[in-house]
């Protein structure tokens, strides 16, 4: 639900921000207000900086000219106008944040905001509570943008006959394509800054390294405000990829991306499945065919970057969309062959790297 409300607040910042007229503006904020305070309302760390990010980002825009070569704004007007944008903002949310709590009040388990204050230490209790705790499925911060161990919601493992699981983790080809395409951003937001480029990498940020001085066990879906704001990275890469804006590193780095589903996936795609016709070499290695098509059809488009680019976001995508299909059933629980479902668990151990 956090997140939901973090993706409605983004969108309208954006608004907010892209719309000069003050009337429009003032509307927005008021939108605002009530999506960050249910977003406030609706868990712990991650809303704290939704707020901040959200907040910041409105404060920065009116603080500066609307664009080069815009009228100097005197400093008081500028003070009055953050200031008032940040208050109202504020204001609204604090209603729409303590309105979450109303069914407390209004069924008398509450009585007052110290009760509320009261909710906040108990939650900081448990935290320090459960801090040694250990779970088959927690991971280290470290590993979310490699996927190595997801979680598994739910299972159903009957001695003989179809399986079926729902399992926690995202698509490999996206959620791995994350790492170049923010790579990618970066660098751009430092060689082209612009207002989208650094709040997708403020906010990738922000939202990761929260968890790292966390003491207690984590999940992989922790990462899910990051790897949210990864994913408008990689569709805003891959948009531009279209439109002819890449050069031969980003394109080299996206196809990267497509390697380990290719080595990894279809290799213990063979072995999982024992097709007879390969030996055990070769089941191994069945990715590597693959690999080499992928960068010999691309080495001859380099020199022409709208047709490289379209190149890689086509491939991408083809990618992207097959194991979509092949990872579907496993995602919504549905039942399969027990070979099949191995057959998408890619990593198998030992250790951390874990996808059962």
């Amino acid at each position: 639900m956090y997140l939901t409300f973090a993706a409605i607040s983004y969108l309208l910042m954006f608004r907010f921000i892209q719309v000069p007229a003050w009337r429009d503006r003032r509307r927005t904020l008021l939108f605002l207000g009530v999506s960050l305070g249910l977003c406030l309302g609706s868990k712990l760390y991650v809303p704290g900086v939704t707020f901040l990010l959200v907040t910041g980002f409105i404060a920065v825009t009116l603080a500066r000219p609307a664009h080069a070569g815009a009228p100097a704004v005197p400093s008081d007007e500028r003070f009055r106008r953050v200031s008032g944008a940040v208050l109202m903002l504020g204001g609204i949310s604090a209603v729409f944040y303590l309105a979450c709590f109303l069914p407390h009040f209004y069924l008398g388990w509450w009585g007052g905001i110290p009760d509320l204050l009261h909710y906040y230490k108990d939650v900081m209790w448990y935290e320090r509570s459960v801090s040694t705790a250990t779970h088959p499925y927690s991971s280290p911060w470290w590993s979310w943008p490699l996927m190595l161990r997801p979680v598994a919601y739910w299972q159903d493992f009957k001695a003989q006959g179809p399986v079926a699981t729902i399992w926690g983790a995202g698509n490999p080809i996206l959620w791995w394509g994350v790492i170049p395409a923010m790579t990618i951003t970066a660098v751009r937001a430092l060689e082209r800054p612009s207002v989208t480029r650094s709040f997708l990498v403020i906010g990738y940020l922000a939202n990761y390294v929260i968890w790292i001085p966390i003491g207690r066990i984590l999940f992989l879906y922790h990462y899910m405000p990051s790897v949210y704001i990864g994913y408008l990275a990689l569709a805003a890469i891959l948009a531009d990829f279209w439109q002819g804006d890449c050069e031969s590193w980003e394109a080299f780095a996206m196809l990267l991306a497509v390697v380990p589903a290719f080595e990894v996936g279809l290799g213990h795609m063979a072995v999982a499945l024992k097709f007879s016709w390969l030996s055990d070499q070769h089941r191994a290695a069945a990715g590597l065919p693959f690999i080499l098509l992928l960068f010999f059809a691309w080495v001859p488009l380099r020199p022409f970057p709208k047709a490289s680019g379209r190149y890689v976001c086509v491939a991408f995508l083809a990618c992207a969309l097959a194991v979509f299909i092949y990872f579907l059933p496993i995602w919504l629980g549905l039942p399969i062959a027990r070979e099949g479902y191995y057959a998408r668990m890619w990593l198998e151990g030992p250790g951390l790297r874990n996808w059962i």
